[in-house]
């Protein structure tokens, strides 16, 4: 029976043990979880050109334009996917499936596009390549 708890408070302190390293490598790699943010005071709505050129904007017709845009989105979003779901029943199979291939390998495009502008940003380029021209 001593030796049935001596495993067992073994094995939970190797839990516990690797529970904390992982955390640690978690906070060293800067995955710490963002602080709630406390709301000093409510926000004016940002708003979209051309409304957001009008200085003379009260707040209440800020949000109201806000809540009319986001309205808006919201409405061509569900128009766009109507759109794709009656294309989508029209292709067949084989089109579906090459549908999906060249949507995820623009999703994977975009993963590196937005990869290697991050590692510009934070200056990790490396420095001894050549620019690149505009354009290119």
């Amino acid at each position: 029976m001593k030796r049935f708890i001596a495993v067992a408070l073994l094995l939970t302190a190797f839990v516990a043990a690797g529970t904390y390293s992982i955390a640690i490598a978690d906070d060293a790699a800067g995955n710490k979880p963002k602080p709630e943010k406390k709301d000093k005071a409510p926000k004016a709505p940002k708003l979209t050109k051309p409304w957001s050129d009008l200085s003379d904007l009260s707040d209440d017709q800020k949000s109201r334009i806000s809540d009319i845009h986001k309205k808006a989105v919201d409405e061509m979003k569900t128009i766009q996917e109507r759109e794709r779901q009656d294309i989508m029943a029209v292709l067949t199979e084989e089109q579906k499936a090459k549908i999906s291939q060249l949507e995820q390998e623009e999703a994977a495009k975009k993963k590196e596009a937005a990869a290697a502008k991050k590692k510009e940003m934070s200056g990790g380029g490396g420095g001894g390549g050549e620019k690149k021209k505009d354009g290119e």
